[in-house]
């Protein structure tokens, strides 16, 4: 173990910036802050990308990577391992332990997929076991919303914190009021898989055009489950737009183009779509688990229903997609909220003390 220096080493494992998904758009996020530069930052991808082309062969060259150098005496103050799913406590797993084993580096578990952990740790006694190993010897954990802290605080006695995730602006269309649209879009952006809830706004669909005949609904995504919700979408002849996966300006005008973003999902841990949304005005409708409600505020900056409900899907959409006024009343709430709780600069230098205190805590 090198001693700390006023810019201490830090070790990450993160996904490449090229990967989809929300650890991705916080790794961005964090690395367009100049807080960074107080710690000198070394990223060792955990994936290869999404080609699968390849990719198990990419994914173990990256680990050995790590391996090698530890091996050729690369000594980092500390490891920050970011967690995803299932998969991805397996994966990280394997860094925390060679760094904190074999060479005594402290380390911090950081839990992304929140509500998955959980469902992991009650589910699968093997995870449960491996969860609470890595997490029993972490300096500190660090967690994306308070609602899991209870569980976590019964699983391990180790510190925790919770640190919202950014988001990058720069690449958004900048908040401006929206002009009244003769047919109101709902937006739905993430991975297009069952536990989204994609299913579950198919469903809400008739019964919001009952209402609202003029609304629109657009899906922008890629998943296992995307060929499935094509085969739905037709046999039920519900009028949708299927994106497919969306990134830099296609992904910008999906967001301008859209009055409402729902995020249906019936796992989440705090989705970055929440807070791309929030960015440019839209307002919210979304599930009412995890961080969620630690984003978004009932009637103040969006709608909140129960997971796996259809009906309370029509109830929250209903009523934004018939008052342009609303929406926008609601958009320009969320995006005060983003400005003052959700800064990228403000979580990027909590991040960096975070990394700070637990290098002191081991020391």
């Amino acid at each position: 173990m090198t001693k700390t220096t006023s810019r201490p080493k830090v070790a990450m494992t993160a996904p490449t910036l090229e990967d989809y998904g929300g650890i991705c758009s916080v790794l961005r996020a964090w690395l367009q802050s100049p807080e960074l530069d107080r710690v000198e930052l070394r990223r060792f991808r955990c994936t290869a990308s999404q080609q699968k082309r390849f990719r198990k062969a990419r994914m173990l060259k990256e680990r050995m990577r790590f391996s090698w150098a530890l091996r050729r005496g690369y000594r980092p103050d500390l490891l920050h391992i970011n967690i995803g799913g299932p998969i991805s406590w397996i994966r990280e797993s394997s860094y925390a332990l060679e760094a904190h084993r074999l060479y005594g580096i402290p380390y911090v578990a950081h839990i992304h997929g929140c509500s998955v952990a959980r469902e992991s740790y009650e589910q699968s006694p093997i995870l449960r076991a491996l969860i609470r190993h890595i997490l029993s010897n972490a300096t500190t954990i660090v967690v994306v919303t308070a609602s899991i802290i209870p569980s976590v605080k019964e699983w391990v006695k180790t510190p925790v914190q919770t640190l919202y995730n950014p988001v990058d602006t720069s690449g958004l269309p900048p908040f401006e009021p929206q002009l009244p649209s003769a047919t109101p879009t709902v937006l739905f952006m993430g991975w297009m898989l069952e536990a989204k809830g994609i299913f579950d706004l198919l469903e809400a669909i008739p019964l919001i055009r009952q209402e609202v005949p003029e609304a629109r609904f657009r899906f922008a995504g890629n998943g296992d489950d995307i060929e499935r919700f094509r085969q739905a979408v037709d046999a039920k002849r519900i009028p949708v737009e299927i994106l497919g996966w969306v990134s830099g300006t296609e992904r910008e005008r999906a967001y301008a183009e859209a009055d409402i973003l729902c995020l249906p999902s019936h796992s989440e841990g705090f989705p970055v779509t929440v807070m791309e949304a929030m960015a440019i005005g839209l307002p919210v409708a979304a599930t009412r688990i995890s961080g969620i409600p630690e984003q978004v505020i009932e009637g103040e900056t969006g709608f909140l229903f129960e997971p796996h409900s259809p009906e309370g899907i029509a109830q929250a959409l209903v009523p934004l997609l018939k008052d342009h006024d609303l929406r926008q009343q609601l958009g320009a709430a969320g995006r005060l909220r983003l400005e003052t709780h959700f800064d990228g600069e403000l979580l990027t230098r909590q991040l960096v003390d975070i990394w700070f205190e637990a290098i002191a805590r081991h020391g």
